[in-house]
């Protein structure tokens, strides 16, 4: 998780004098990340920035993962915290699940460029909670809102920055 943290700390606040892709990935692309607090598979990629790039080496053009900020979580992204639960059948997974993440507006985060600076997006999301050993959700209505990159450390942590 730290080396996670370190990376999206490097990764939002860089001048614009370094390159905008990294080779340093927030996660594994095509695994989920046993140290985040959230379950993100290889589909929310392209939300996390991660992508193949082409790069030169020895004069040979190869594809390497690369990493980026401009994080770009979606209306409708349901995300689930980790547990013992993805271990299980869905359905019985289901009914151990506490709660999860319903992203319900979101605008992506720009990277800065010479003449213009970081855009950190936004992200408004509710918590769905889970009603114990049902398969009734109950819905909170309290939203909340954060930026992209906030959005990406709640994701890893599991904890609210807001007011950092």
């Amino acid at each position: 998780m730290a080396e996670s943290l370190r990376i999206l700390d490097e990764l939002i606040v860089h001048t614009g004098k370094r390159k905008n892709r990294f080779e340093d990935l927030l996660k594994t692309p095509l695994a989920d990340d046993p140290d985040w607090f959230f379950l993100l598979p290889p589909f929310f990629n392209d939300a996390l920035d991660i992508k193949l790039t082409e790069r030169m080496v020895e004069k040979t053009s190869i594809l390497v993962w690369t990493q980026g900020s401009a994080f770009s979580f979606q209306d409708g992204d349901v995300l689930y915290p980790k547990s013992k639960v993805y271990e299980t059948v869905w359905g019985e997974a289901f009914r151990e699940m506490e709660f999860c993440l319903q992203v319900t507006q979101a605008e992506s985060a720009e990277p800065e460029e010479r003449d213009k600076k970081r855009n950190p997006g936004s992200v408004k999301f509710r918590k769905i909670l889970f009603e114990e050993e049902s398969d009734k959700a109950i819905q909170q209505m309290v939203q909340d809102e954060m930026t992209q990159d906030d959005f990406v450390h709640l994701l890893i942590t599991g904890k609210n920055i807001r007011g950092k």
